[in-house]
């Protein structure tokens, strides 16, 4: 009897050992985090330069955290010296976060706060035949929004080109390769049997030059121009074009209501709130 209750406690110490090994070597699969896709647009020394990345739920928290800390920021910001300084951290901030290397802010740092945007600038008012309205002109802007685009900058709104085939190639080769700049709408214009619709975008901008600051704050669309979203299929999307030129870096959020964070400079900015 006493046998057999050895061999049982035994057994019972076996098993408690066997299990606890068990556990001990178990290896430990971290669950899989949620990602989110994105594509970063930042200036290079080609031209506009398009990646796509993705971002754990940690990194857009903190994408996000970084733009509504500059929003709040920007209110107190009186001159343009004050804009770039908080531009500048903000850029820091992001390579800290592992938002943007290190290599793609120096060059958008030397671009945004060197002359060379501003020479740009003045060539193309020059070119253009725009309304006297400067105030709107040569500004620092940054924002988030829903429902927005970043486009090829339109160019032959500077050199007048009527051959179709070759605005093509045109706007394609040196989009690709030369051009720093983008275009920016906001908001969305259907026409489904011949009935329009217009889907505002939400979210903020805000722009600073020599003249001061304007903010718009909730729901708006671009005014400068339209452009149609499907030029190959059926006119029946439009989008509003509200930023002529913009260089700097953008987040665009690959859901479905087509976010958009940037921050940089701009030629032109016309925005209508509704």
């Amino acid at each position: 009897m006493n046998k057999q209750k050895g061999l049982l406690q035994e057994s019972i110490t076996l098993f408690v050992i066997f299990s606890l090994l068990s556990i001990g070597f178990t290896p430990l699969i971290p669950a899989k985090e949620e990602t989110q896709e994105y594509t970063l647009m930042v200036p290079n020394i080609f031209g506009i330069k398009k990646q796509q990345i993705s971002l754990t739920s940690e990194q857009s928290g903190k994408l996000d955290s970084i733009f509504d800390d500059l929003q709040e920021q920007l209110q107190d910001a009186d001159s343009v010296q004050e804009t770039k300084l908080l531009y500048k951290r903000a850029i820091d901030t992001f390579v800290d976060s592992g938002l943007l290397s290190k290599s793609d802010a120096f060059l958008t740092k030397k671009l945004l706060f060197s002359d060379i945007v501003d020479k740009f600038y003045s060539v193309l008012d020059k070119r253009l035949c725009l309304d006297s309205d400067i105030e709107n002109r040569n500004c620092y802007i940054s924002g988030e929004s829903t429902y927005s685009i970043f486009f090829r900058p339109i160019l032959w709104r500077i050199w007048p080109i009527k051959n179709g085939l070759f605005r093509l190639l045109f706007s394609n080769f040196f989009f690709s390769h030369y051009v720093y700049f983008a275009d920016i709408s906001f908001g969305l214009e259907s026409i489904i049997d011949q009935e329009t619709s217009i889907t505002w975008s939400s979210g903020w901008v805000w722009t600073n030059n020599t003249f001061g600051n304007k903010s718009v704050d909730g729901q708006f669309r671009g005014s400068l121009s339209k452009i149609a979203l499907l030029p190959f299929h059926l006119d029946c999307l439009h989008c509003f074009l509200g930023v002529y030129f913009f260089i700097g870096i953008g987040y665009h959020s690959r859901s479905g209501s087509t976010n958009i964070s940037f921050i940089g400079r701009s030629y032109k900015v016309d925005i209508i709130e509704k």
